[in-house]
């Protein structure tokens, strides 16, 4: 009796695991658009040496940077051992 329960866990972790999976893709999709977006503000400003007049906004740049890194390596972590690989080999496509 406790074969078929344990084959609807494991079907509902496999879900699950599908689900985040999904969703990892989708945020780290989302990170490199507002990567993409600060990196043209950065250099838009540089070319208007504004980053030069004020060094807070170098550092803002720097955080905002810092931060999508670490919630990238936050979803690598939280992702089981065996979806690390092929999560990042998709996103390389």
């Amino acid at each position: 009796m406790l074969k078929p329960k344990r084959r609807h866990g494991t079907k509902r972790m496999t879900n699950a695991d599908k689900v985040a999976s999904v969703l990892r893709h989708d945020l780290r999709n989302k990170f490199s658009s507002i990567l993409n977006a600060v990196t043209y503000v950065e250099r838009s400003l540089e070319k208007m040496q504004l980053l030069e007049r004020d060094p807070r906004i170098a550092r803002f740049f720097e955080l905002i940077g810092k931060e999508l890194e670490a919630a990238d390596r936050l979803l690598d972590q939280r992702a089981p051992a065996r979806q690390r690989r092929t999560e990042k080999a998709r996103v390389r496509e």
